[in-house]
């Protein structure tokens, strides 16, 4: 079972198909820690994919939905 916490950046992924944890910081005005480690606890109980991109020089971490 998921906390609510979870959930919620779940449904969120889910809505916008994919996301990055500053964008989550962004849209939940979370703390960039607190949505980096949400977004990897759903990564790791395999509920979302991770792939990285190359942004403003830099590589980040996109979650997708699968």
């Amino acid at each position: 079972s998921l906390n609510n916490y979870l959930k919620e950046t779940l449904y969120f992924i889910l809505k916008r198909g994919k996301i990055t944890a500053s964008d989550l910081s962004e849209c939940l005005k979370l703390p960039a820690n607190t949505s980096g480690t949400r977004l990897l606890n759903l990564f790791k109980k395999r509920l979302v994919k991770r792939g990285d991109e190359i942004r403003d020089g830099g590589r980040v971490w996109v979650y997708e939905r699968i």
